[in-house]
């Protein structure tokens, strides 16, 4: 997170330095990236301090530098929020912040309440020609085959990257995970010589889109502490509602098809076995997904499944199928789990 910190406040206080000095800039950034003290995270750690963008700015602008955290507040017994929409957004009195923080360190200078929770559209949903640039570079950086893995890591991108040209360019973008790496670098090369615009998009349908595939937060929250609960059902229930938005991306069927083995492990029942195989089969329809980051995951949950139902000609199958990727997929699923974006 340093190295992101750091290269981000370079371009914006470059981008500052450079623009009329009567120009005022509005940063959108993730939370506590906008603190404007620097934290310790871990004393073993080679960096152990996390020296954050609002850091940076705050050291550079001072008193022209103000931080505003945003978060979804609904009125409730204790408190009335009026809002004039649902697209409201109020800062908050000192009044109200003092039951906010909970006795807890003020760490912004506003707080700013909205109704309804706001889900930013990550840039790779946004075919921008910028964008699209973007992921036709990357593959050209130094290291981003060898390094390990990590939610920020070279290598984690570069498998997305994979993932979104072959979103976006299809069978002009002639690699999947069961070709060779050179292919890869082939392909690449002979898509940059390809004209690139921006596509068309709807902002306002992506927006839903992200909404509903996050499933307001509790995908995360299940991944990192699953059980068998009802986030089960509700995170199903906005996969459904996101492939009718956008059938064409993988990640709603992916995870409907996560979520069905999910129950079958907790019910130990082989017919909800057969409902999860035949839902990695639906998944297996979409030729994206041999382009995508799971797709080693995907045989081996399918190999799994054909286990569970004593098939094991089905899993002898999938298992097969599962060596026969790329080594690029050669990492712990266990340790390392793909949100979907």
């Amino acid at each position: 997170m340093n190295k992101r910190d750091k290269i981000a406040q370079k371009t914006i206080i470059d981008t500052l330095n450079n623009a009329d000095s009567d120009k005022k800039a509005l940063v959108f950034y993730g939370d506590a990236h906008g603190k404007k003290e620097s934290v310790l995270l871990n004393k073993s750690s080679a960096q152990a301090e996390w020296k954050m963008l609002g850091s940076y700015l705050n050291d550079s602008y001072r008193d022209q530098f103000k931080t505003f955290d945003i978060f979804q507040f609904n009125t409730n017994k204790y408190r009335t929020v009026i809002y004039n929409s649902e697209k409201d957004c109020v800062v908050t009195p000192e009044t109200l912040e003092s039951f906010l923080l909970d006795g807890a360190n003020k760490e912004y200078d506003y707080y700013c309440l909205t109704p309804i929770g706001i889900y930013g559209v990550p840039n790779v949903y946004v075919p921008e020609e910028i964008n699209l640039r973007y992921l036709l570079s990357f593959e050209n950086q130094k290291g981003s085959r060898l390094s390990g893995m990590s939610v920020w890591s070279k290598k984690s991108q570069l498998l997305l990257t994979i993932y979104y040209l072959k979103y976006y360019f299809g069978d002009e973008f002639k690699y999947d995970f069961t070709c060779s790496d050179e292919q890869l670098s082939i392909s690449i090369i002979n898509l940059q010589k390809k004209k690139i615009t921006t596509l068309p998009y709807d902002l306002s349908k992506l927006e839903k889109y992200i909404e509903v595939l996050y499933s307001y937060g509790w995908l995360e929250n299940y991944l990192l502490n699953p059980a068998n609960d009802n986030r089960i059902k509700y995170i199903m229930n906005n996969m459904v509602k996101a492939k009718e938005i956008n059938p064409r991306d993988i990640w709603p069927q992916y995870w409907i098809s996560y979520f069905s083995t999910e129950k079958a492990m907790y019910s130990g029942r082989k017919k909800e076995y057969r409902k999860a195989l035949s839902e990695w089969k639906e998944l297996l329809k979409n030729d994206l997904v041999y382009a995508s980051p799971v797709l080693k995951l995907v045989y081996k949950k399918m190999a799994f499944c054909e286990q569970q139902l004593g098939n094991y000609e089905g899993q002898h199958f999938y298992s097969e199928k599962e060596k026969s990727v790329s080594s690029l997929l050669d990492f712990d699923y266990k340790e390392y789990v793909y949100f979907g974006y």
